[in-house]
């Protein structure tokens, strides 16, 4: 399965080397909207967080996926898009991790599932982020920083996948195939539900 030529068209507007992840934030929501759809009871919501460091006046955006259930929404996915020119740049990947993990400890008291998903995506390339309930485990694991020497602890390896190559989307399909399936365990919608009462 391939995605559909008119998301493959999005990505393909972007310049390679531009300094700017607002121009991934189309193409991703659409690739989100298409997997995680309203009619399945998913709400695709784009999250301004900043400024990214003291004294910053840039912004940057995280997109939550939520599943809408009981009359609540719960947490079930979110996703980061940094520009590609953050590939090759060790401080750069590392800021990028060190996001990743905040926005984890930001949804643990929220999530009713037994294991909350990231990606982080530079560029089209994506690392993808476990955080397993029952064991309090997030991988990949924190690679601390060497006190004596500058070391690498967001190796570019971890960002493999190519969202536009047959692996990168046949892992992302798989994810959402697993979300979807944990989120059957979460109660249904109630019958005091807004929707219910129509």
């Amino acid at each position: 399965m391939t995605w559909p030529s008119t998301i493959i068209q999005q990505f393909a507007t972007i310049k390679p080397q531009t300094p700017n992840e607002g121009d991934y934030y189309g193409p991703y929501n659409s690739i989100l909207n298409e997997l995680l759809p309203h009619t399945e009871r998913f709400q695709v919501s784009p999250e301004v967080k900043g400024p990214i460091a003291p004294g910053s006046i840039d912004f940057t955006s995280v997109f939550v996926v939520h599943h809408i259930a009981g009359g609540e929404k719960l947490p079930v996915l979110f996703l980061e898009t940094k520009p590609a020119n953050y590939y090759p740049r060790m401080g750069a990947r590392a800021a990028a991790d060190i996001e990743m993990r905040k926005r984890f400890a930001l949804l643990v008291d929220r999530i009713r599932i037994p294991v909350l998903y990231g990606i982080s995506a530079i560029g089209t390339r994506i690392c993808v982020y476990k955080y397993t309930k029952d064991t309090n485990v997030l991988s990949p694991p924190l690679i601390p920083r060497d006190p004596a020497v500058i070391n690498d602890t967001a190796p570019a390896s971890r960002w493999n996948c190519d969202i536009l190559e047959e692996e990168g989307e046949v892992l992302l399909r798989g994810l959402v195939d697993e979300i979807k399936k944990m989120c059957l365990t979460v109660r249904k919608p109630s019958s005091k539900t807004y929707e219910n009462r129509l």
